[in-house]
């Protein structure tokens, strides 16, 4: 890791922590291969953490590793944030976390690192073992423990499984990828939620950031201010939120200064179906 640039790329790893972590970074580095690998393990005050991996592309794969790394934990990365004088928020959110295991009590677990009676929402992971992890969810469910089951999946994958799930599971939450790019979801599984009373969360509303840097390179068009927006986040996610079938959109962010711009997709007009059209053929002639 001298020679070509690797110790820097895995100090710059660092930039990514936070006062919880992650506990530890193992940089490997083979170059008459052409290797790179992280090994990055989470948060782990809580308890360990779970393992995945995930490949990416550079100059994305930093991002990726930190990102699938806190999403693998099975426990809230802010417990520390919830316990020191915002407790009470605890009654207003929606509580949820992925149930990527098979037992009871590691379900359950989490569930006293959030100090909540319940959880609102579990889901199983990308259809993890799902013949098995549904009934537990359902019976949770049925005891009191637990209000919504869901099911998650993303990046279009295994569509036809997810929608044979929903017609013959009693499912209350479904979360899949939908934005201006990728509109598979449109043709069946957005319509069968809307006809089941399915709620539906939408992840990778920017394609991890990669939707929104290609959109930046062109100015938003005038007639963005029929709906109130003023950049290209809020662009992207009120046509994702204004689809009748869509209960929100999750993106994820670690500045601010985003998190700001997002929540003014959430005030101001919304498109209709004519401007939705106009809106995704807008982008794709990018």
């Amino acid at each position: 890791m001298q020679e070509d640039g690797a110790t820097t790329i895995f100090l710059d790893m660092f930039r990514f922590a936070d006062e919880l972590g992650p506990a530890k970074i193992i940089h490997v580095h083979k170059p008459s291969i052409g290797l790179r690998a992280v090994l990055l393990v989470d948060k782990v005050a809580a308890g360990p953490s779970l393992g995945g991996v995930r490949m990416a592309p550079e100059p994305e794969w930093l991002q990726e590793c930190q990102t699938a790394s806190g999403v693998m934990n099975q426990k809230p990365i802010y417990e520390p944030t919830l316990t020191k004088g915002y407790l009470h928020w605890r009654s207003s959110i929606l509580t949820q976390t992925p149930a990527l295991t098979l037992s009871m009590a590691a379900v359950l677990a989490p569930r006293q690192l959030w100090r909540v009676p319940r959880f609102d929402l579990l889901q199983v992971h990308n259809l993890v073992a799902w013949q098995k992890q549904l009934p537990l969810l359902q019976a949770m469910k049925a005891a009191g423990q637990l209000r919504y089951v869901g099911i998650t999946t993303s990046e279009g994958r295994r569509h036809r499984e997810f929608e044979q799930i929903m017609r013959s599971q009693r499912i209350d939450f479904v979360q899949f990828s939908y934005n201006l790019l990728d509109r598979e979801a449109e043709e069946r599984l957005l319509p069968l939620a809307r006809e089941r009373g399915i709620a539906v969360l939408v992840n990778r509303p920017f394609r991890q950031g990669a939707l929104l840097r290609q959109l930046q390179r062109h100015p938003l068009p005038a007639w963005a201010s029929e709906i109130d927006c003023v950049n290209w986040a809020q662009f992207a996610l009120k046509f994702i939120v204004s689809h009748p079938a869509v209960t929100c959109a999750i993106p994820a962010t670690s500045d601010v200064a985003h998190v700001r711009e997002n929540m003014g997709a959430a005030f101001g007009r919304m498109p209709d179906e004519v401007l939705r059209r106009r809106m995704a053929a807008h982008v794709e002639r990018l």
